[in-house]
């Protein structure tokens, strides 16, 4: 039980440095905006060889909201959370 209150104490401070860091560095709606929806299929249950859940959505990025020096290609760091992205 300690452990889930630990680890549950420890994501909500990360959510909250999420917070703060949006409120600060992206106040105006049109800098949080990094893209937009190409391709979401429906979310299958029990699909494939395993019958595992697919869900899953093809993104396409605006390069003007990427700095090319510093992108590191397949993935994107905001905040607390770290999402990849494969082309």
């Amino acid at each position: 039980m300690e452990y889930s209150i630990d680890r549950a104490e420890r994501r909500i401070t990360e959510i909250n440095k999420l917070h703060d860091e949006v409120q600060k560095e992206w106040p105006i709606i049109d800098q949080r905006i990094i893209g937009c929806v190409a391709y979401a299929p429906a979310i299958a249950v029990g699909d494939g060889l395993e019958g595992f859940t697919r869900d899953w959505v093809l993104i396409k990025l605006y390069r003007t909201k990427f700095d090319s020096d510093t992108y590191q290609g397949n993935k994107i760091y905001v905040g607390a959370f770290l999402c990849y992205l494969w082309f």
